[in-house]
């Protein structure tokens, strides 16, 4: 089944108040969509995950008429995606006042909104003004790489996916499988790994945002706290030789 969910996040310290302001927008932008592009069915959307230590809500879509809500994460990718460009979206004005209400969430303490499906995201930092006095965007961009982290809230509902936190950042990072790929996250939940595949990141700090076309997963072995304690030399001392404690002692103090 191909996944359908949508994805917000919010970049930055936020506020449980801002967040609850947000999901509520959220829900009026899908409801808004869901009229606008697939009038007439009986799509509802519900929350798949929260991702704790991160402003992200992921919701996902019920009811029968699966082309409806394909077309309605399509839209909402689009809605993202003029907005990151700095310009409305091509929708009624319903859809435009929620998605307006997002942005002007934008302040000192949230940098940004990411407007995620499972093909692509846009990342919006500001509200939109005209076109001859907004900065250049940067759009994030995708490249072959290898992420390493914790992995997180693992489903294989309406799409196989599940969250990384990477080891640098201390993120969620949205990591999308194939069909046929349920195989290589066995036993993986709550272990270290390292996962490869077409990495997008944010152009303002680099850090990565999702993982898609994932080509690989390698598990980390996680060593016990003082581990390094058991540690030996490779090379053995010969006569004459220092100490290892004196070698360090003499670069410490550059004799």
């Amino acid at each position: 089944m191909p996944d359908d969910t949508v994805t917000l996040a919010l970049e930055g310290d936020v506020a449980l108040s801002k967040f609850a302001t947000a999901v509520a927008h959220l829900d009026a932008l899908m409801g808004s969509l869901t009229e606008t592009v697939a009038d007439g069915s009986d799509v509802e959307w519900i929350i798949e995950r929260l991702d704790s230590g991160s402003a992200v809500v992921t919701v996902r879509p019920e009811g029968s008429d699966t082309a409806a809500a394909l077309q309605v994460t399509e839209a909402y990718l689009e809605v993202g995606r003029s907005l990151q460009a700095g310009e409305e979206p091509p929708f009624p004005p319903q859809v435009r006042r929620q998605s307006s209400q997002l942005v002007a969430l934008i302040s000192d303490r949230i940098s940004a909104i990411r407007f995620e499906t499972s093909e692509a995201e846009a990342i919006v930092r500001q509200e939109p003004v005209a076109l001859l006095t907004r900065e250049p965007v940067q759009e994030s961009s995708a490249a072959f790489g290898a992420i390493e982290g914790v992995v997180q809230t693992l489903s294989n509902r309406r799409g196989l996916r599940f969250t990384l936190f990477d080891s640098v950042f201390d993120k969620a990072v949205s990591c999308y499988l194939e069909t046929g790929q349920e195989g290589i996250m066995r036993d993986a939940w709550g272990r270290r790994a390292v996962v490869e595949g077409s990495v997008t990141r944010d152009p303002e700090n680099a850090r990565p945002l999702s993982i898609r076309r994932i080509s690989h997963v390698e598990l980390v072995t996680d060593y016990p706290p003082g581990s390094y304690r058991l540690a030996r030399g490779i090379l053995p001392l010969k006569t004459g030789d220092p100490k290892p404690e004196d070698a360090i002692r003499r670069v410490r103090d550059a004799e």
